[in-house]
């Protein structure tokens, strides 16, 4: 394989210690897909000559290795046109187009070299990797007079080199959004039918729809930690939310303030997070939240505004792919690459005291009535001893959820009365010299 090597003039990327905190821009025209990072190495799928190519940096995007066009057994040769990466352990597996048809391939060697191992008839979505196993997602489009398509998944217990059709009882079909996994539970957005859920297993998978209460589009997921996010378009199509959940989608609790733009929540197509922290993707710009969620500060300085903007009411250009090293962060957007060095997080993502709770304060639990599980809520001005129980209509406590020193913020704990009968009970929230008790209610 030829290795072409690239040197960007440092002179444009560097950020002086005197300039203020923001994003640079690497003269890489990339695609919107994917950026990666494996070990020291960083990943990026970019555009040259209407063909999109597979970059390689070892320093941060100082220098570029070009990974040119592969040939594989058989005699086919590739046009250099790759598609979404994945890093398994220190093995590349993405797919790369051919005409109408997709395969996935594989490289032990950094990008050096590549194996084909799989034919994609419909267009490949994502991968996802469960513990030991890799998914690969595809199909789950709209496919004209056939209504709505499949989403087809396969499996490969080694690193890529082979796959299995997966067996599902009943697929999912519509318009595919995003998979991610927590532990051995998977999570799909479906932009048309909401999320869905559900155990990989030998015997097939089962999904099941999240308790919207409705159908609705999901456009973004993330895990932060224990938590997930998504980012949810009611039907009417009159508003975004965002939401997160403690208990694996059983019960939510909306998030999302100071991302609002005329007064709603507008479109996030992507959510990232790195280091406890969550960043958003949104039609006005790039944010950053170090509360899961609770306030969101603009992190999109330096980003260029969208050259569009005149025609609707979207400030900046859109970010769609990000990824991070030991040093710095990087995104792509308006089809270009940008940086920032991951130290100015100490300094630029930084929330006000103001943005802490300025009292005790214990919310209603959600959902309410409940069953058998729901969330309860509470902020702390400051660092206090914490103690959350559950009481009953005699007065006899049932269940303690909370015991021990707490950092100031909000906090939430999932109460699960799968062993109460039905009822009204009492929580207490007692911080210091502070005590409130608010009601709820378990019907079963």
């Amino acid at each position: 394989m030829r290795t072409q090597t690239i040197c960007l003039t440092l002179a444009i990327v560097v950020l002086c210690s005197t300039a203020p905190a923001q994003w640079a821009r690497l003269p890489i025209y990339v695609s919107e897909q994917s950026i990666v990072t494996v070990g020291t190495n960083l990943y990026v799928v970019a555009l040259e000559h209407g063909n999109a190519i597979l970059l390689r940096s070892g320093d941060n995007g100082n220098h570029w290795d070009t990974l040119s066009v592969v040939a594989f057994p058989g005699g086919r040769s590739y046009p250099p046109y790759w598609g979404r990466l994945i890093a398994v352990d220190t093995i590349l597996v993405t797919e790369v187009y051919h005409g109408q048809r997709s395969f996935i391939v594989r490289s032990t060697d950094g990008g050096r070299t590549w194996i084909d191992t799989a034919h994609v008839t419909e267009v490949l979505r994502q991968f996802l990797q469960v513990g030991s196993r890799l998914y690969s997602f595809s199909g789950g489009t709209y496919s004209g007079d056939s209504g709505k398509d499949t989403v087809r998944i396969r499996s490969s217990t080694n690193r890529g080199m082979t796959w299995d059709t997966v067996r599902q009882s009943a697929p999912l079909k519509g318009l595919f959004g995003q998979v991610l996994s927590k532990g051995a539970l998977v999570f799909c957005s479906m932009l048309d039918e909401g999320l869905f859920s559900c155990t990989p297993s030998e015997e097939g998978w089962v999904w099941t729809l999240s308790s919207w209460g409705t159908k609705s589009a999901v456009s973004a997921l993330e895990l932060l930690g224990d938590t997930l996010f998504c980012v949810v378009s009611w039907p009417s199509g009159s508003s975004n939310s965002m939401y997160r959940s403690i208990d694996d989608g059983k019960t939510w609790i909306q998030a999302g303030s100071g991302l609002e733009m005329d007064g709603a929540v507008p479109s996030i197509p992507s959510l990232w997070s790195f280091r406890g922290l969550l960043f958003a993707a949104s039609e006005s710009g790039l944010f950053v939240s170090n509360n899961r969620g609770d306030s969101w500060r603009f992190w999109g300085e330096g980003l260029p505004r969208d050259p569009f903007a005149a025609y609707h009411s979207f400030p900046y250009c859109r970010v769609r792919s990000m990824a991070f090293s030991d040093s710095f962060a990087f995104i792509g957007s308006n089809d270009s690459l940008w940086r920032r060095p991951l130290s100015e997080m100490t300094t630029s993502v930084s929330f006000s005291s103001s943005q802490l709770p300025v009292a005790f304060d214990l919310k209603q639990n959600y959902p309410n009535p409940f069953n058998p599980s729901t969330t309860i809520r509470y902020g702390l001005p400051h660092k206090s001893a914490v103690q959350l129980t559950v009481f009953n209509t005699l007065g006899q406590q049932v269940a303690t959820l909370v015991q021990g020193d707490q950092e100031a913020g909000y906090h939430e704990v999932r109460f699960d009365a799968s062993g109460l009968s039905s009822g009204v009970y009492f929580y207490r929230l007692q911080a210091g010299d502070f005590t409130q008790t608010k009601r709820l209610m378990l019907l079963k």
